[in-house]
């Protein structure tokens, strides 16, 4: 029986010992930091870029109208379809195809007619593991007319 105990404490000792060894080990720290943080900073990434291109793709259609606004201020006979079409080849000139749906009015309430062309671009950002959500980016610009 003491031989039994005798062994059964150098059996507890030992293990002791090895917990005290692991719990000191460091080992794999660093494998385990990088499993936990880079899911995170992978989602953080995507994230960055997803509005990146959406402010970059807001700007260009915001681009695209005022460009067409210009060309409004010079030809006072435009029409809504002569826009939606002069804003659609600003666009694909610079090889962008997205969906911008152009409204134009004239308003000759003042003493000088006022144009308005307003448009609004919505872009859908996509983060793995997030909800999806639409960044809307809405364009308007006002440009004078020759009075009437």
């Amino acid at each position: 029986m003491g031989c039994f105990l005798t062994g059964c404490m150098k059996l507890m000792k030992s293990f002791g010992f090895a917990r005290r060894r692991l719990h000191r080990d460091e080992r794999g720290a660093t494998a385990l930091e990088f499993a936990i943080l880079t899911p995170v900073f992978l989602v953080m990434l995507f994230a960055v870029l997803q509005v990146s291109i959406a402010f970059h793709k807001g700007n260009t259609a915001q681009w695209a109208v005022k460009k067409a606004a210009r060309q409004v201020l010079l030809d006072d006979s435009m029409t809504e379809s002569q826009v939606q079409a002069l804003v659609d080849s600003h666009l694909d000139a610079i090889g962008e195809s997205l969906r911008l749906h152009v409204h134009y009015t004239v308003d000759t309430s003042g003493s000088v007619p006022i144009g308005r062309i307003t448009a609004t671009y919505v872009h859908e950002v996509s983060v793995p593991a997030l909800t999806t959500f639409y960044a809307r980016f809405p364009i308007d610009v006002v440009v004078p007319k020759a009075p009437i």
